[in-house]
């Protein structure tokens, strides 16, 4: 299937994020804990910067912006794992959201 490359898909994200990481972390690109254990840890960072935040180290927008920095770390890491895993992101999505439906409808 051709994408249009001005509009990735998020499969065409992972793999293009494991591309990096093959080329960057050559001898971490398919261990799927150290990627795991590299998201839990921008995830505390990204906590962290949202705490200096409310805590007043940070002025508000200086907080939002490394949060918003974090987050992408956080989005790698998360493309990461899915490319390793074989994972089409939207696809995993729509059998989640079915099966979240399923549970917890309104219907029910």
């Amino acid at each position: 299937m051709k994408t249009d490359p001005e509009c990735p898909t998020l499969y065409d994200l992972t793999q293009a994020a494991h591309q990096d990481s093959k080329r960057w972390f050559p001898e971490h690109c398919n261990d799927l804990q150290y990627h795991v254990l590299s998201l839990v840890g921008e995830a505390g960072e990204t906590a962290n910067a949202l705490k200096k935040g409310l805590r007043g180290s940070l002025t508000y927008n200086e907080a939002l912006n490394e949060v918003g920095k974090e987050s992408i770390d956080v989005f790698i890491y998360l493309l990461n794992i899915w490319a390793i895993l074989g994972i089409d992101p939207l696809e995993a999505l729509r059998m989640k959201t079915e099966l979240n439906e399923d549970r917890f409808g309104g219907d029910k």
